[in-house]
């Protein structure tokens, strides 16, 4: 009994870190560049058409290739379309 019990705990525990990640995929016609803001690192990011990449583990800031600031929690799915996102 006690080793089951054990073994539910590090499943839950090993499960249980794992954060969410947001979704970013570039849907334009165009390779598009974005800019993500976790915390103190900033980095800018080059999506080509089509391509997926998933972001923010514990929250971030996403700017758009329109200028648009996006707060992300890290649980979204965002399409970039004519540079601008759209959130599904």
């Amino acid at each position: 009994m006690m080793k089951r019990f054990l073994i539910c705990c590090t499943i839950v525990v090993a499960t249980s870190g794992t954060g969410l990640t947001a979704s970013i995929k570039n849907i334009d016609a165009k390779t598009q560049t974005i800019i993500i803001a976790e915390g103190d690192n900033r980095r800018d990011v080059v999506l080509k058409t089509d391509q997926q990449i998933s972001v923010c583990l514990k929250g971030c800031f996403i700017t758009m290739p329109n200028g648009d600031r996006v707060a992300l929690d890290g649980d979204e799915t965002v399409e970039i379309n004519n540079g601008r996102a759209n959130f599904r």
